[in-house]
């Protein structure tokens, strides 16, 4: 039986498979243990799915696919015993990249004065408020029907709920 203690738990397990992996030679930390350097994001299991992050810079993806991979295949093999999957409640892994524009590049200075936020408006990016939607005539309320999927009868409760509503 498989026994959850802390020095074996899967979550302990899982971080010294990570620690396994260090920068490839072409990077500028060659060799550098990528958990110790804090690469990593907190793992999360979710929909029976482990989802591993790995930070880093958008020109360094390219150099760190090949870890992502290597690190997926080694996470897969993991969890392929059933022991393990159970625990960890996950039946596969997923690593992924995440990448941030560099605070390296050089961009020239801007001449743009910043935009002075009115109370109320939100965070805008730098960019101002888009402007106020025209109102359609002869209409008091809308009602927004959306779904990220085809065929769940979107048209059809938006007709009813219409014709309900006149």
């Amino acid at each position: 039986m498989f026994k959850k203690t802390e020095k074996h738990s899967p979550e302990t397990q899982v971080i010294q498979i990570l620690q396994k992996f260090s920068y490839p030679p072409t990077h500028v930390k060659a060799g550098e243990n990528l958990y110790a350097q804090g690469a990593f994001e907190p793992f999360i299991v979710e929909n029976q799915r482990l989802l591993v992050s790995i930070k880093t810079q958008a020109t360094e993806s390219k150099e760190l696919e090949g870890i992502r991979t290597d690190c997926e295949q080694s996470l897969n093999a993991f969890i392929a015993k059933p022991k393990i999957a159970k625990a960890l409640k996950a039946n596969i892994a997923r690593v992924i990249l995440t990448a941030h524009k560099s605070n390296t590049v050089d961009t020239p200075p801007s001449n743009k004065q910043p935009i002075q936020q009115k109370k109320g408006q939100g965070f805008t990016h730098g960019r101002p408020p888009p402007p106020e939607p025209e109102k359609l005539p002869g209409v008091k309320h809308v009602i927004a029907i959306a779904s990220g999927k085809g065929g769940v009868g979107k048209s059809t409760l938006s007709v009813n709920l219409a014709s309900a509503l006149q």
